[in-house]
């Protein structure tokens, strides 16, 4: 897949802290069966061929949330060897692109977001320092899921400003689905085996 990071989004940012909680919350996350998930925050995404029909492998799919998420689980994806399941495309610094695929540590002050891409990957890796490198991949590529949000709206600036200050309109399908999980009677605690728990920005 092939994401697109547009000019009104920030660079990526990512500190320390939340590097490691992400990683925390996946590891702990332990699947029940084949078909246990851990759910990650939403990824809020409009595919940028408007006259396309085609939601494929050959679409360009606009981030208007989810950046800093979809390019930590990359260098994730990066440390741990495993095949590069997606493209992240910069509009403002079209080199990241390239940079994220091989991470050089000597090129770290070249500019803020190579900084913070440097200093991921250095986390990334003395975290998994002494795991059991093998489960975490297993539980990374069968459980761990983004929530999908595509968005149809013609301009994304306009969601990107409403779900930026808190005022994100729910859809008639997220209506019924909270009814339904209300009428299920599901417990705080599944919440919170799914990893919906924490919320990263």
């Amino acid at each position: 897949m092939h994401f697109f990071i547009p000019d009104y989004q920030r660079g990526y940012r990512w500190s320390a802290k939340q590097v490691t909680e992400l990683l925390e919350d996946i590891d702990a996350f332990e699947p029940s069966n084949s078909a246990s998930i851990y759910c990650i925050q939403p990824l809020v995404v409009k595919n940028r061929n408007a006259s396309s029909v085609d939601d494929g492998k050959n679409a360009v799919w606009e981030v208007i949330d989810g950046q800093q998420r979809l390019t930590t689980i990359h260098i994730l994806l990066n440390a741990i060897h495993l095949p590069r399941y997606y493209d992240l495309e910069y509009q403002t610094r079209q080199d990241s692109q390239y940079f994220l695929v091989s991470i050089e540590p000597t090129k770290r002050g070249d500019n803020i977001d190579y900084f913070h891409i440097v200093q991921a990957k250095e986390i990334i890796d003395r975290w998994l320092e002494n795991r059991d490198i093998e489960h975490f991949k297993e539980k990374l590529l069968n459980h761990v899921k983004f929530i999908w949000y595509k968005t149809d709206e013609e301009n994304p600036i306009t969601v990107f400003t409403r779900m930026n200050i808190g005022k994100i309109a729910l859809t008639n399908a997220e209506l019924i689905k909270a009814l339904i999980m209300n009428a299920l009677d599901i417990p705080k605690k599944s919440f919170s085996s799914m990893g919906w728990h924490r919320k990263y920005s």
